[in-house]
C-alpha cells in the first residue's frame, strides 16, 4: 500500500511446497511459509529511506528434528552517497525454534538458534560508457549465531562469520 510517495506498507507472503528426490532431503520436504509486514518511509525527495519490519518463518518439514519456526525483524535504510550511488545498512534478527528434541545428538531440549545480522552496502549505477545500465553493487555481511545447545561437540551452531559479496548486474 502506497500512502503517498513518502510512505509505503508492504504484506507478504510466501508458500513454496518442497520436494525432494534424495533420500538424503525427505524430511526437509514440506511447505515453506513466510508472512510478514514492513514499512517505509522516504526523506530529502526520496534522497533517505528507512524501513523495518517484522516476519513469521514456517519451514514446515516433514521430520520434525529438521522444522523450524520462528518471528524475525529488521530495520535499516539507505541514501545517497555521491551522484547514481546508493549506500545501506540493515540489521535483523531471526529466530529459529526447532519442533522436536534431537535426541539422537544428545540434546536434552529442543535447539533455539538466533541469528543476527548486519548487512552494510553500497550500489552504483552506471549511466553512461561501456557499463552503461549496468550497476556495480558491493556489500558486507556479518552473522552472529547464538544457539542455546550447550554442547562442546556441537560449537558450530554458535558461529560468527563475515561474507563480502561483489557482483555486477544488469536489468533488462
Amino acid at each position: 500500500l502506497v500512502f503517498d510517495k513518502q510512505l509505503e506498507l508492504t504484506f507478504e507472503s510466501h508458500i513454496t511446497a518442497r520436494d525432494f528426490s534424495t533420500a538424503s532431503g525427505q524430511g526437509l520436504k514440506g511447505i515453506d511459509k513466510v508472512h510478514g509486514v514492513s514499512v517505509s518511509k522516504f526523506y530529502s525527495k526520496q534522497g533517505i529511506g528507512v524501513e523495518a519490519g517484522l516476519n513469521y518463518y514456517s519451514n514446515g518439514a516433514d521430520d520434525a528434528l529438521l522444522e523450524t519456526r520462528g518471528l524475525g525483524y529488521f530495520i535499516g535504510g539507505q541514501m545517497g552517497l555521491w551522484k547514481n550511488a546508493r549506500g545501506y545498512i540493515r540489521l535483523s534478527s531471526r529466530n529459529y525454534e526447532y519442533q522436536a528434541t534431537d535426541t539422537v545428538r544428545g540434546f536434552s531440549a529442543p535447539r533455539d538458534d538466533t541469528e543476527n545480522r548486519l548487512l552494510l552496502g553500497v550500489s552504483h549505477s552506471f549511466k553512461s560508457g561501456s557499463l552503461k545500465a549496468w550497476t556495480a553493487n558491493a556489500q558486507y555481511t556479518y552473522t552472529d549465531n547464538a544457539s542455546n545447545v550447550n554442547d562442546p561437540a556441537m560449537q558450530q551452531l554458535d558461529y560468527t562469520r563475515g561474507v563480502l559479496e561483489l557482483n555486477l548486474r544488469r536489468y533488462f
